[in-house]
């Protein structure tokens, strides 16, 4: 049974959703939502889905990063004067495209279910492009969306 279970990913995604639970607890995300209210309207929606992005490439996006995420949504929105729906928006589209990264749950069980450790190297590389990619582009298209709305 050892031998088919990936001991490693499940410490690494075990310890990342903790420390991300203790930054939860300790407001620390608060202390850094007052930190972020000085940026520009414009950027608010693309500096989260980036956020929520490289977070998400680490743990699960839906069930971790939104969560951890949303209740800064409504201090940028009264502070910023960026719309909810916006906000909202980009931390879900920014934690979607990254969840098939190698040391996120999806990317993880992709790779213990593929081949010997060699092609499970190659691969790795491979999985973790995608995402970046993904994100880049996600980013992009927040940018424009912010400014027309």
């Amino acid at each position: 049974m050892r031998r088919h279970v990936p001991w490693c990913t499940v410490v690494l995604l075990s310890a990342v959703s903790a420390i991300l639970g203790i930054a939860t607890k300790t407001q620390a995300l608060d202390a850094l939502a007052q930190q972020l209210i000085f940026i520009p309207p414009v950027l608010a929606a693309p500096i989260l889905a980036c956020m929520a992005g490289l977070m998400s490439l680490f743990t699960s996006g839906v069930t971790v990063v939104c969560p951890t995420l949303f209740p800064l949504v409504p201090v940028f929105s009264s502070a910023l004067g960026v719309s909810l729906a916006l906000l909202y928006a980009g931390i879900f589209a920014g934690a979607s495209v990254t969840g098939t990264s190698p040391f996120s749950a999806a990317g993880s069980i992709v790779l213990s279910s593929y081949g010997s450790p060699m092609d499970q190297n190659r691969l790795t590389y491979r999985i973790l492009a995608i995402p970046l990619w993904l994100l880049l582009i996600t980013v992009s298209i927040t940018l424009p969306v912010t400014i027309l709305m």
